[in-house]
């Protein structure tokens, strides 16, 4: 008897660093448990598999993980499987989904029309018993209705949207153990039972596990603020060692691993599994880098963790806000000031990176309130040695802050804008990924937030990326006042203010950041008639460090170093003959991808690959020029390690043979997708 097939997607524009598909893995191996191998469930990454395979061979149902970097994909996938075949049954699940506002749920449903089932929380037991009834009512939507559980949502003939009223516990028969109790383990691994096994074979694509679940804070602006998910429970360490051990034996075309924990350390026991993953280190020369979560309240559990991991790790020390109302508006509570330094210095000292985020703008913080922070910040910590990373506040259904209520509260005003990359054509199906980003409050005014966007700007290129390096460190040489921001908003007036070509750029950036903001109404206008080119977008900071550093044959750097010089004069912050001196060694560390340009123009295509072959970046973009030196460096940027726009216009960068490998991985790969 030929098995009834269930299609499960966890969809991405791209392959290059996306996880597993850990959660849809699980669905699957819970699946196979359950109904005893007698269902065959096929996991898809890629939109166009997924699409040629319902075309090929119609499944019984087509489920996918929704998330805000997915969600439009994943309506034009269910749109298609029901053009399809009307028989076949549509879910989706996933945080990204605000169950309790009556008013978006209507305008969720009614927009994706071609959605039969919505399933919010944690979904292994859930999508079990939908499963089960629709085995039982001949996949049969209209007679599944009264067999729901609570959180399966779904839409009546009257266009009411309801949920499920049977509880879970009498649905499913002893099998069933309550998923939030201590112990996890009665959810199945998708890599001991193999589920995930043909994803090592795809490259680019990045091992996650998961060791906990939920978060005992309530942020805001996070759907794990949800107090559902407060909780903590765990997969067992045993377990969790069985899965390292898994994939580091299987690890050979791969680096990196992922950490799905929303707070790595919050447990003692996590120091234990830091060691672990060091042994896998040393043994396998897996993992080699590590992204991760730490507990929002960073401790000397945290130090003591980063200094068994070292390199492999970057311990974040998020803040999000340096004020304290609005760390009570968004119902947040950071590590007092004392204990933040302190765990920072340590790091330092431990030769250990760390970065340290902020949002913004948060109810309650006014423009002024975010410079001080940040101005006080700067004071204490060595910049030089401290990532430094802002991020827009992004409204997700689902979290408290993007309920009407706060909205209505706080003056909450947002936009729209476009994912960098997720505009892509899959051949059966088109899609394109937009955020919602707040753009203003009561407190903080459309002109803040440009303003903030500008810094944020010149931060990148002096502190985050470091870029010019030299410039911060002649400025915390100098007895003064103010932190670098101080500089830096000095270095604003000034380009804003000159006639030259530094004004031009940032009138240039000013109109790219307002352009990239779109209305509700234009982004619905734009994600219906799928005209996503009006939509189209740039990585603001990283194009225009880009433009600055090479645009115009130099000219744009050139002039921001005499502005630079100009301002640091003018301020007392250096004579001339230093100021020269640190201008040069950017210039001198700079890779002069104007001059490479040049020769590639006039070299003979059998001779391309041989220019400067001393200098393996240099030498890998010659394979991959396209004619826009500004864009060709922007995509081999998009393809590198994300955050490390050093690794590609630097000669001397931290970390350097890392690097320099991730550049020639990532630049071959750009020369065989011309």
């Amino acid at each position: 008897m030929e098995k009834d097939i269930i299609y499960i997607g966890d969809l991405s524009y791209k392959k290059e660093g996306t996880p597993f598909p850990l959660g849809v893995g699980y669905i699957s191996s819970m699946i196979d448990f359950y109904f005893e191998n007698s269902i065959d469930t096929i996991i898809f990454t890629d939109p166009h598999e997924l699409t040629s395979a319902i075309k090929k061979k119609k499944p019984k149902i087509v489920a996918l993980a929704n998330y805000s970097w997915n969600s439009n994909i994943n309506s034009q996938i269910i749109k298609y499987s029901k053009k399809v075949s009307n028989q076949i049954i549509t879910v989706l699940g996933g945080p990204f989904f605000a169950k309790n506002d009556k008013l978006w749920l209507k305008k969720y449903f009614d927009t994706n029309k071609y959605l039969d089932f919505y399933v919010s929380g944690e979904g292994e037991w859930k999508f079990i018993e939908l499963v089960k009834q629709a085995r039982s009512q001949s996949y049969s939507v209209e007679k599944m209705l009264s067999k729901l559980s609570p959180d399966i949502f779904y839409r009546n003939k009257n266009g009411e949207v309801l949920q499920g009223t049977v509880p879970l516990q009498e649905v499913l028969d002893h099998r069933y153990k309550d998923t939030r109790k201590k112990d996890l383990d009665t959810i199945k691994s998708p890599y001991l039972t193999g589920r995930l096994d043909r994803f090592f074979k795809v490259d680019g694509m990045v091992p996650m596990i998961e060791t906990v679940r939920g978060c005992p804070y309530g942020c805001t602006f996070c759907c794990w603020g949800d107090p559902s998910l407060s909780r903590l429970s765990a997969f067992s360490e045993e377990r969790v060692y069985k899965e390292l051990d898994y994939i580091a034996k299987r690890s050979k075309n791969f680096t990196r691993l992922i950490i799905a924990d929303g707070n790595f350390g919050i447990l003692k026991r996590d120091i234990l599994l830091a060691n672990y993953l060091n042994k896998l280190n040393l043994k396998y020369g897996w993992p080699k880098s590590i992204y991760l979560y730490f507990a929002k309240n960073s401790n000397d559990n945290i130090v003591k963790i980063a200094s068994v991991l070292g390199k492999m790790i970057k311990v974040s020390l998020a803040r999000q806000t340096m004020n304290e109302d609005v760390l009570k508006n968004i119902k947040r509570k950071n590590i007092n000031d004392e204990t933040f330094y302190k765990v920072q210095k340590q790091l330092s000292v431990s030769n250990i990176d760390s970065m340290i985020e902020f949002i913004y703008p948060l109810p309650g913080e006014t423009k002024q309130t975010f410079i001080t922070g940040i101005n006080e910040l700067f004071k204490k910590l060595d910049i030089l040695h401290t990532e430094i990373r802002f991020y827009p506040t992004e409204l997700l259904p689902g979290s408290e802050m993007a309920t009407n209520e706060s909205r209505d509260k706080f003056g909450i005003k947002s936009a729209w804008r476009k994912l960098y990359g997720s505009d892509k054509n899959f051949g059966e199906v088109r899609g394109c990924e937009f955020q919602e980003i707040i753009t203003s409050t009561k407190t903080f005014s459309l002109l803040d937030f440009i303003y903030v966007r500008k810094l944020h700007f010149l931060i990148c290129l002096f502190a985050t990326y470091k870029i010019y390096q030299p410039i911060v460190e002649l400025y915390q040489s100098k007895v003064r006042e103010n932190s670098f921001i101080w500089f830096i908003d000095k270095l604003i007036t000034a380009m804003e203010t000159s006639s030259g070509l530094m004004a031009e750029l940032f009138k240039e950036i000013n109109s790219e950041i307002k352009n990239e903001l779109k209305t509700e109404e234009e982004y619905d206008k734009i994600k219906n008639s799928l005209n996503y080119g009006e939509g189209a977008s740039k990585r603001i900071n990283i194009y225009y460090i880009l433009t600055l550093l090479y645009g115009k044959e130099g000219k744009y750097r050139r002039e921001f170093s005499k502005l630079i010089k100009n301002v640091l004069i003018e301020t007392s912050l250096g004579n001339v003959e230093e100021i020269d001196k640190k201008l040069s060694e950017i210039e001198n560390n700079l890779i002069d991808f104007n001059q490479v340009q040049k020769t590639f123009k006039n070299t003979d295509a059998v001779d391309k690959v041989t220019i400067i072959p001393n200098n393996i970046i240099v030498s890998e973009f010659t394979k991959c020029y396209n004619g826009n030196l500004i864009e060709t460096l922007d995509k081999m940027y998009d393809l590198s390690s994300a955050g490390h726009l050093g690794m590609l216009v630097l000669k001397k960068h931290s970390r350097s043979e890392e690097k320099t490998d991730k550049i020639l991985k990532v630049s071959s790969q750009i020369a065989t997708t011309q």
